[in-house]
């Protein structure tokens, strides 16, 4: 997975014939002890001599373990033989600049590697550690691991797919005209698609105070609905078998967040393309291939100028405002809206929903450079 060799210990085989031996004796030890313990048992084969059985118990106890529990067999009590360490009649030789090189205390790296007890810097090696990120997770609503742990931190793989970076378009900005008050600008941004589905793009402007207040009433008032409908459905429902075939559909409990507002301070229009661009959905082989592309669409070459697998460059005109000379920084705002396929299978939907959600995007795309003339 990535990880460094592990070194060798020259005196492994010392260390692992030192750890038998002390085992044996303190499991030798131990059955002592626990023999000391156990009181046996009487047999009163004395009292069978009135009846004349004595003969018959001894026969019948011929052969068999004592009476009084089960005895330290030999083979526990044999120790492994131990050589003796022997002292070395040569000494290695100090190195000729011990006393006079500068010694470094603050590195401590030494005392992490009792085995090899290094002498020099050179010569110590990255020690294993156990990170944070190495923990196993649990997602809370549907109990799915989120991550593993593996050996080595950089091969961490997530085993669902929860975070809005698969699902969400990706928008970078590729290139941004000198800016300045009053005049139009050439934007250029790139959208990726990160789906396995093909997906339409629309930008829309972003809505006002009043609109965004509506809507977030609307979104809390859809969202009780749903949720007093779903506890009536549960209510209802009485098959059981459902619930046990499907286990693992029952616990995926959508995880909703009350809407927040955003408050940012736009500083800049932007007139935004009236076509839809579409992306293709994302293929991992195709950044490795310069066949070509195998989709043809009708793109507007005023607003797409530039397209390759499941990515699109797509042109804008900015127009900074006079607030952007408070701060200096342009700040644009608009609304993207994507085709998301839910492919996760729930019990009320059986089939792949196709839904077109609204992102809002914010843009920082430079500072001014001077005024309009």
């Amino acid at each position: 997975t990535g990880g460094w060799p592990e070194r060798e210990n020259p005196h492994a085989a010392r260390v692992s014939s030192l750890l038998e031996h002390y085992k044996a004796l303190a499991l030798m030890e131990r059955q002592e002890k626990d023999r000391k313990k156990f009181t046996p048992r009487r047999t009163f084969l004395h009292f069978s001599d009135k009846f004349g059985l004595t003969a018959m118990v001894a026969r019948k106890r011929a052969g068999l373990p004592p009476l009084g529990g089960v005895g330290l067999k030999d083979e526990s009590s044999i120790i492994p033989e131990l050589c003796p360490s022997v002292a070395t009649e040569e000494v290695e030789q100090l190195p000729e600049d011990i006393y006079t090189k500068q010694v470094t205390l603050g590195q401590v790296q030494r005392l992490a590697q009792p085995d090899f007890q290094t002498e020099q810097v050179s010569e110590l090696f990255p020690a294993h550690k156990h990170l944070m990120i190495k923990r196993s997770q649990r997602c809370r609503s549907c109990e799915h691991n989120v991550s593993k742990p593996e050996f080595n931190p950089g091969s961490i793989k997530f085993k669902i797919q929860l975070a809005a970076y698969y699902h969400i378009p990706e928008v970078r900005i590729v290139t941004c005209e000198p800016l300045r008050i009053g005049e139009e600008s050439q934007l250029i941004i790139k959208l990726c698609n990160p789906t396995q589905h093909q997906t339409t793009i629309t930008f829309l402007p972003l809505p006002s105070v009043e609109e965004d207040e509506q809507e977030r009433v609307r979104e809390l008032e859809e969202k009780k609905k749903k949720q007093i409908e779903k506890r009536e459905a549960e209510k209802n429902s009485q098959d059981r078998d459902v619930s046990i075939l499907l286990p693992s559909l029952s616990r995926q409990i959508s995880v909703t967040e009350d809407p927040r507002s955003v408050d940012v301070n736009i500083t800049g229009t932007v007139n935004l393309p009236t076509s839809a661009v579409i992306l293709p959905p994302r293929d991992d082989a195709a950044e490795y291939d310069d066949s070509g592309d195998t989709y043809h669409f009708q793109d507007d070459p005023k607003v797409v100028i530039w397209r390759k697998a499941n990515k699109a460059a797509v042109k804008m005109t900015v127009v900074p405002q006079q607030l952007a000379t408070e701060n200096g920084e342009v700040l644009i705002g608009f609304v993207m809206q994507y085709t998301y396929i839910n492919t996760m299978a729930t019990l009320e939907q059986k089939e792949p929903q196709k839904l077109d959600l609204r992102v809002k995007i914010y843009l920082n795309i430079g500072k001014v450079v001077g005024n309009s003339k």
